[in-house]
Formats: C-alpha cells, structure tokens, sequence
C-alpha cells in the first residue's frame, strides 16, 4: 500500500471476524527511540481525522461486560473493533472446524455495520498456534503445502461464517517475530507461508487488505531487513506498541512522539496499523490512571504529527483475571509485573467501567471530528 492510500471496508460474498481470545506475546524496549527536546510542549496542532481509523480490542467474553463496553466505545467515536483468534480455538483436531467463538460477531451484523479488524494467529508472540495433527509431523515448517492448505482451508471457513461485516483488514500472525527469533530459516519459511495464504485469502475478498503483526522492536532492531523481506508484499505494517522497560515498569510518557517518529521513519512507503496500543495503570508497574490518561492524550499527539503514516490505532480494554493468568502461563512470564501489566492495559475496567484514560480517549477523538 502506498502511504497515501486509505482504508475502506471491504464488501464483497464473504466477511468474517472473530472474538478476541489470542496472547499478547512480550513486550521489549523501542531501541533508538529517544526523547525529543521539549516533545511535552512542542504538541502540534489538533489535525481533523481525515481518513484515520480509532479501534479498540474488547478483552471481554460476551454477556461479561463485552456489549456494554462496545457500547462505550461506539459512542466515543470508535470505528472499529480488533478481534484476534489464534488457528487452534477454530481447528482443534484435522478440518474440524468449531464456531464456539463466531456468534459474538453477530454483534456486528446490526444496521450500523461496525467495521472490524480480524487477526488469524498460527504464530502468536513466542508459540505457534497450530493443530495437534500438524505438531506431530518431525520437522514440519511454515512453508510446508500442508501447513498452507490447512492454513487455506481454515480461512474458507472463517469467511463463509460471518458474511455481511466489512473487514478493515485481515492480519496474519501476531508479534510473529518473538517465535521468529534470530533463524533466518523461520523467517524464510514464515514468508513463504504468509505470501501464499495472503495471496489465498486476497482472491476470497477482492480489495482486502493483508498483514502481519511485529512488536516494535522488530521494526527498530535487528530484525528490520528480515522485516522488510517478510512484509515486502504486505498492504501495511502492522505493529504493537506498549513503552514499558523490560520488567513491564512504565517508561516516560512523554517519549511517545519521538517512539512513532521512530516507527514511521523504519517504514518508508508504508502505512502503519498500530494493532494493539497500551499503557498500564497498574502503581505496581509504577503506573496510574493519571499517567494512563496523560498516555493516550501523547499519542494521539503524535498520531497527528504522524497523521500522513500512521493510518489506524487501536486501544483495549482490561483483560479478566482468568485470562491473564493463562496468557502469563503461555509467555513464560508468570511475575506479577507482568500480570498487573497484563490486567491494566485497558482504557476499561473488566466491568465496563471507564477509566480516566477513557475520558480522555473520548475528548481527544471529540476534537479531531471522531
């Protein structure tokens, strides 16, 4: 994609979009990403929305506050959710496929017709989500025709599913470069299998927009050619953004416009979709909801001295107890930093609650036109 060119939803014979159930993955210091002089006062203008998309991942299971807080969020000028489903919670055994997860997506077939962003994970952070059948092949890799026909197979039943919500985009592996590590041959893999099943899902939906999930640190470290040879075919850059030092304690908040500038500097030509932006509250991760709420008034700063780029951000809600406690267990991270990181991320309470960084959400997205 262009830097220039702008999203639009995507109508076509089949649309689909699924609950948010998929693990955050690790969280690694921006290298290079320095404060700018005077970057607390040296905001720039308010700059209208123009063609920018605000989202927001609702970590809520649904009859558990998750209409109550779509609700909220629709009101504050939000245009779309994320929802991000890993390969293993739709095909558990061999082509078996389950929609156990699908009927929240119902949500989104009202006449309003919300806009989603849908991420499909068979890489999530540091593990593959992949069927049981398929992990007990030796030696089995991403660009194995198995692995790209089952990959195929499962995205035909994930878009014949929901077929009347328009998909912002279509994301393919998140934080994939945490299992991709420092192995050329998983990356190698890794893009074959992403161009084959891009290009798959692309012939599916005519006119959709394909990615792939990286931390930040990907796009400003060491892995930034392998990057570039991954995402070559990619309609954006896709990338997490959470300014936490790497026990999960809160960095400053006002280095947020020098970290995107940063970004946008390691993707020329392309734009970026922030997937997933966050800052704890958590005191114990030297957080708070007033620095929480200070946070998201810098980004979207920044967002508007960046506004030609940087095309959508999207925000999140609280994850419950039950599931931080599992997505600890899954990342090897089981502190309890990284929970009450994990747990306070949200501009909402696991009630539907706002928190002061809501507020401030629904005044900075006021004053451009959201």
């Amino acid at each position: 994609m262009d830097s220039g060119s702008t999203v639009t939803p995507v109508r076509g014979e089949r649309r689909s979009h699924l609950r948010l159930a998929a693990a955050i993955g690790l969280v690694v210091p921006l290298a290079g990403a320095a404060m700018l002089p005077g970057a607390a006062s040296a905001a720039p203008e308010v700059v209208d929305r123009g063609s920018r998309l605000l989202g927001m991942c609702i970590n809520l299971p649904k009859g558990q506050g998750y209409n109550k807080a779509l609700a909220a969020t629709q009101a504050a000028g939000v245009q779309f959710t994320h929802l991000m489903l890993n390969w293993t919670e739709i095909e558990k055994k061999s082509q078996e496929y389950t929609n156990g997860k699908l009927p929240v997506l119902a949500l989104f077939e009202r006449p309003k017709r919300e806009l989603l962003c849908l991420t499909l994970s068979p890489v999530n952070a540091a593990k593959r989500s992949i069927p049981k059948d398929l992990t007990k092949i030796k030696k089995l890799k991403f660009d194995d025709p198995r692995m790209i026909g089952r990959f195929n197979s499962l995205l035909d039943y994930v878009l014949e599913q929901i077929p009347h919500v328009p998909l912002t985009s279509l994301v393919i592996g998140y934080e994939v470069d945490v299992y991709l590590g420092g192995s050329d041959e998983k990356w190698a893999a890794y893009q074959t299998f992403y161009e084959a099943v891009a290009a798959h899902a692309k012939k599916k939906l005519q006119g959709l927009k394909v990615g792939v999930t990286v931390t930040c640190h990907a796009l400003l470290g060491d892995s930034r050619e392998r990057l570039a040879a991954l995402t070559r075919t990619s309609d954006f850059i896709a990338v997490t953004y959470y300014p936490l030092w790497p026990d999960f304690t809160v960095k400053d908040i006002y280095q947020v416009r020098a970290d995107l500038g940063a970004l946008v500097a390691s993707a020329p030509g392309k734009q970026i979709y922030i997937q997933a932006c966050g800052y704890p509250s958590s005191e114990t991760c030297k957080g708070s909801e007033a620095l929480q709420a200070e946070f998201v008034r810098q980004v979207f700063k920044a967002w508007d001295a960046y506004n030609w780029q940087i095309q959508s951000i999207s925000f999140m809600t609280d994850w419950p107890n039950n599931a931080v406690k599992k997505l600890a267990k899954a990342s090897g991270h089981e502190t309890e930093l990284f929970k009450e990181y994990l747990r306070t991320l949200g501009l909402l309470t696991t009630s539907g609650k706002p928190k002061e960084a809501f507020l401030a959400l629904q005044s900075e997205a006021k004053a451009r036109g959201w």
